[in-house]
């Protein structure tokens, strides 16, 4: 058992909310609280703000017991004013678990008459499941830099997802190092013997995303590698989650791919969207934000010419957003961020030949300043290039060599080949990373 929680009934107590259920701390409710399903919650054993994965829930009220699946939310607030469950996979600060199988509406009306009575109980049970009841796998992936800061902060986020995890795939050596210096420094963590148990190669994950189960993928820096690709590659209609790391980097990872990357400001206008149409029809691997209004339209016009896409809504957007942009086969990237904007990754087009890199990307980093001798460096570490060829297309001074920019397939222009302070500088402001600055010329594609 993970935790166990107390509630009082009450008069007004109607139980009819189609969309959410909730454990209510008040004392006192209306007749308008029709999600409350009981007040005075009480936490008697346990503690449901550290939390993540499939869970089981069970309530026991009036000799009636009704259980239901749904998912933790790590993210849940401990200064919350009561705890929701939702039907949704809105995770809002209040919100004790997602995706559940049922509502208020959808309670035992054995519950629900007897939670009218003032001196009824409802005993509330949370139990961690082996599996999304929907049979889903699911990844998560963050970044272990971050993670140590979080820990430190007082999070609990990282020890939820080590405890949920049935796999924990390290992206490096460096990777698997930092973590294990983690758990020494935090002795509150799963223990070694727990993640001498749960490590795993890539193989041994993707093994457990087609078993269903959750993997947590931990990067020492970044998580822009071909681990999370390679551990999606033939699993169907995986979940993913990310944490730790910019919303772009995290879209970027998981949409996989090995044609050039290119992370674009908001598409606001027409010309945006013409703009960020022809690096894709070009072959080259697009991320972008978007408000979730013309998420559809444009993810339609960016569709219509990509191999695939990939749809990231931020977990505070509205649910309609998440099931009006979702396609089938294609994963899920939430990130820690809230608001009502869509980021969409996007496949370009696979070319019989290398796609031509945009030269503003070569621009646009070092004018953010990173130093032409790093540049050059990304690209000598790709398949067909030699430190020559690599210096001789940056050019003198940064000044790029345009008719020599024409890559192998296979370069990612990102965190990890630039580097960590590299790619520190790009990320600002969070969480998009400018690599091609609004007015670029698309055509340079």
């Amino acid at each position: 058992m993970l935790v166990r929680l107390r509630c009082a009934g009450h008069p007004n107590i109607r139980a009819s909310h189609d969309s959410t259920l909730e454990l209510a701390s008040a004392e006192d409710i209306t007749t308008r609280a029709t999600c409350v399903v009981g007040v005075r919650a009480q936490i008697v054993e346990g503690t449901p703000f550290q939390i993540a994965g499939p869970v089981t829930v069970t309530l026991d009220a009036g000799g009636a017991r009704q259980s239901f699946a749904a998912t933790a939310n790590p993210l849940l607030d401990s200064g919350a004013d009561g705890l929701v469950v939702r039907r949704s996979s809105a995770r809002l600060d209040d919100t004790l678990a997602t995706e559940a199988q049922i509502a208020a509406s959808d309670l035992d009306r054995v519950i629900a008459e007897t939670m009218r009575d003032p001196c009824s109980v409802l005993s509330v049970t949370v139990r961690r499941a082996p599996a999304r009841h929907d049979g889903r796998p699911l990844i998560v992936v963050g970044a272990i830099g971050d993670l140590l800061g979080s820990v430190a902060g007082g999070s609990t986020r990282l020890a939820a997802e080590l405890a949920a995890a049935d796999a924990v795939v390290p992206e490096t050596h460096r990777a698997r190092k930092a973590l294990r210096d983690v758990l020494g420094r935090f002795p509150a963590l799963p223990g070694g013997d727990e993640l001498a148990r749960k490590l795993a190669s890539c193989e041994g994950g993707r093994a457990s995303l087609v078993a269903g189960e959750r993997v947590l993928v931990v990067g020492a820096d970044d998580l822009v590698g071909r681990t999370v690709p390679d551990l999606l590659d033939g699993v169907d209609q995986p979940c993913c989650e990310a944490f730790g790391m910019p919303t772009a980097v995290a879209a970027g990872a998981v949409l996989g791919g090995a044609s050039p990357l290119a992370v674009l400001p908001p598409l606001r206008g027409r010309s945006d969207v013409e703009r960020a149409a022809s690096l894709v029809v070009a072959g080259v691997r697009i991320v972008t934000t978007c408000s979730s209004r013309r998420g559809q339209q444009i993810l339609d016009e960016l569709g219509d010419r990509a191999d695939r896409a990939v749809v990231v809504v931020d977990p505070g957007a509205r649910t309609e957003a998440i099931s009006r942009h979702e396609r089938d086969g294609l994963a899920h990237l939430w990130a820690a961020s809230r608001g009502d904007q869509l980021v969409l990754a996007v496949a370009g087009r696979q070319l019989a030949g290398p796609p031509a890199v945009p030269v503003s990307i070569i621009d646009a980093l070092i004018d953010r300043g990173v130093a032409p001798s790093v540049v050059a460096g990304a690209l000598a570490e790709q398949p067909g290039w030699s430190r020559n060829r690599a210096y001789g297309a940056v050019g003198p001074r940064g000044s790029p060599a345009r008719s020599q920019l024409v890559i192998s397939p296979s370069l990612c222009l990102t965190s990890r080949s630039l580097g960590t302070a590299s790619a520190r500088a790009l990320s600002a402001p969070a969480p998009r990373i400018a690599m091609v600055p609004s007015g670029s010329a698309a055509s340079s594609a």
